[in-house]
């Protein structure tokens, strides 16, 4: 038994060395020829490669998202659910000289994965590298040992260069998705090399699980940050989306960097177009709540001293009649990382809440 247990902790050594950058939910199997391979060079015969591997990954089969999201055990009680919208700062290689604010990128991703471990809801922005993402999650699900489910996107397609970056990652099952590609966007003709319309900026929707009995609409975006006019448009597409969505019985979030500063006019527009929001059936308008609303925190983290810092990202709660929540915690947290030379893992701070929803339905 002795000698088995050391065999199996040998297994585990070495399947930590294969550099997979797997999905979650997915076993690559030309990976795991590759890794075969590369147990062999090693020194490891063929046959003893392919225990290693299938003993390894039964023991990190949860890391590899095999195992069930987690549902809360009764709609009971009433649900508590934590949720971080956080600009990551994970560009794309090409990018990260021209637009970039941070070096340290794989540093970065694992990093962020271990600090926001734990929250059942996570909006990222700016998770553009395929690599960044897969780094970042296995980090996540390493640190908390439950498996996270994910969607991101929307994908590059037409006259985008890279997608949009969105990446939305629950501890609760996702039932439902879809994703929309703005039109509206600024171009390279009027904005230079760092238009927006490089990217294929949108929005995601996914509808969680939270219990037996009860579900969450959650809406992602980033939108336009050159031009106030194409942001505009995106905000009325995005509306539309969310309508398209929307159930009367369900509290909806949205999550992500807006880049519209609170308390402008151009906030206090984007919370009247929200509370006309109806889903189908739906006869009064919808209540929206903001977490970090008296706030006085940026969440945007400026690099030099006579910048002024502003609030950009948000988790705004759309309530239909008959529904409230309570907010039991919320803050704007920095990342702060003394390993980074500005001092955190991004130029934006996540702005993070707990939250208690209410049905009377």
């Amino acid at each position: 038994m002795i000698a088995f247990l050391d065999f199996n902790r040998q297994c585990q050594v070495s399947i930590r060395q294969l550099d997979w950058r797997l999905t979650p939910g997915t076993v690559d199997a030309n990976r795991v020829v590759l890794s075969i391979r590369f147990l062999g060079k090693k020194g490891m015969n063929p046959i003893a490669a392919v225990a290693v591997l299938m003993i390894a990954l039964w023991g990190v089969t949860p890391l590899l998202g095999q195992t069930q999201p987690r549902i809360a055990p009764s709609a009971d009680d009433p649900p508590s659910v934590s949720v971080v919208v956080y600009n990551a700062h994970l560009m794309p290689k090409v990018a990260e000289k021209l637009v970039g604010h941070r070096g340290q990128s794989t540093y970065r991703a694992r990093a962020i994965g271990q600090r926001l471990a734990g929250v059942a809801v996570l909006g990222l922005c700016e998770v553009f590298d395929r690599g960044h993402r897969s780094q970042l999650i296995e980090s996540l699900q390493e640190t908390t040992g439950e498996t996270y489910q994910m969607r991101q996107g929307p994908e590059r397609s037409g006259r985008h260069l890279i997608n949009g970056g969105l990446l939305f990652l629950s501890r609760y099952r996702i039932v439902a998705s879809d994703e929309i590609t703005y039109r509206h966007a600024s171009r390279l003709l009027t904005h230079g090399p760092k238009s927006d319309g490089f990217a294929a900026k949108g929005a995601l929707y996914c509808c969680v699980q939270l219990s037996d009995g009860l579900q969450l609409d959650c809406f992602l975006t980033h939108l336009e940050s050159q031009n106030a006019e194409e942001r505009s448009g995106q905000v009325q597409e995005l509306c539309q989306f969310i309508e398209q969505h929307l159930h009367r019985d369900r509290i909806a979030v949205l999550l992500g960097d807006l880049n519209i500063d609170a308390g402008s006019e151009e906030h206090r527009d984007l919370l009247s177009r929200l509370q006309q929001t109806k889903g189908p059936g739906e006869l009064e308008s919808r209540r929206v709540v903001d977490p970090h609303q008296d706030t006085t925190q940026p969440t945007l983290l400026t690099e030099s001293a006579d910048a002024t810092s502003v609030r950009l990202d948000y988790q705004l709660w759309l309530l239909p009649e008959g529904t409230s929540v309570t907010i039991a915690t919320a803050g704007i947290d920095e990342l702060a990382d003394s390993e980074i030379r500005e001092g955190t893992l991004s130029d934006h701070a996540a702005a993070a809440a707990s939250v208690e929803l209410t049905t009377e339905r």
